[in-house]
């Protein structure tokens, strides 16, 4: 947002609409009823899940790994007011950027700033969990008590810089998708002017952060296991200990890593649309892939 309150000529320069009209695209490319509905299906259901989900993070918010996945959860809910509902209303009403030229750039910079809270939180999740199967004391130093607070306070601030002071993705109602360049198919970027590197580091630094993470975390909980099952193998009381503490650890990787995989996608498909262009159908495919990351 620091291009409409201090570099006003650069945002008219971007995002004015006078260069073309709406109706130039025909309403029939530009509707698209059954997506539209699917996405507020989506929103609903995703919603009404959430609601008893935050509401146990909460109750265990004591836990550092439990206030991650809490704010991971307040992030999903907000944002899925943009990737879902309102991408399923303006697929619907066959609506453009320029429809509703400064909300859309409001919402963007704001869906922006929680999907940087949404995805730097799935990383630290991965770490709290890596540190606390393989150090748990160095996982205490890190996170334990309110110092859990301050790493999630960091990401906020971060989140805000990187939302408010760069191009943020805007919807996109010819592809039912949230670009760069949100007059995409009126009018093609040729300089590259709405080109976002630090997008495309953002989300290349999530997607690395998460794979070798939880490979390192399936390699730590392989080799803890091996470790709990050798030395009880003829006990039958410590090797049932053994067992149950194996199958807790795992409940809690599939936790981890349902909520970070699908970050770990989305953030792959946005470097390549930052920097390549891809079909309407892989377009289509990126939208939904981004509600299921904030539904997960």
């Amino acid at each position: 947002m620091d291009l409409y309150f201090f570099y006003p000529e650069q945002y008219q320069a971007l995002y004015n609409c006078t260069s073309y009209k709406i109706d130039d695209i025909p309403m029939n490319r530009r509707q698209h009823m059954v997506m539209g509905v699917s996405f507020i299906v989506i929103f609903c259901v995703f919603q009404v899940l959430y609601i008893p989900c935050n509401f146990v993070l909460w109750k265990h918010r004591d836990l550092a790994c439990y206030k991650i996945m809490l704010l991971i959860g307040i992030a999903d809910v907000l944002n899925l007011w943009a990737a879902a509902f309102l991408t399923g209303f303006y697929a619907i009403t066959g609506a453009v950027f320029c429809s509703y030229p400064l909300f859309n750039y409001v919402v963007g910079c704001f869906a922006t700033v929680l999907w940087g809270i949404e995805t730097c939180s799935s990383v630290l999740l991965a770490l709290n969990r890596c540190f606390g199967l393989y150090k748990p004391h160095i996982n205490n130093i890190l996170f334990n008590g309110n110092r859990t607070c301050l790493w999630l306070l960091v990401i906020v601030i971060y989140s805000f810089y990187y939302g408010l002071f760069h191009k943020p993705a805007l919807y996109n109602g010819i592809y039912v998708a949230w670009m760069f360049n949100p007059h995409y198919g009126y009018i093609d970027d040729v300089n590259g002017s709405y080109e976002n590197v630090y997008e495309a580091a953002h989300d290349a630094f999530i997607f690395v952060s998460i794979c070798t993470l939880y490979i390192a975390f399936s390699a730590l909980l392989l080799f803890d296991n091996s470790k709990l099952i050798a030395p009880f193998s003829c006990k039958t009381t410590l090797s049932k200990f053994a067992t149950k503490k194996r199958s807790s650890q795992k409940m809690i990787f599939l936790q981890a890593f349902l909520i970070s995989s699908t970050n770990a996608l989305n953030a792959a498909l946005y470097f390549a649309i930052a920097l390549v262009s891809i079909s309407d159908n892989a377009l289509y495919i990126v939208t939904y892939v981004w509600c299921a990351a904030h539904g997960k």
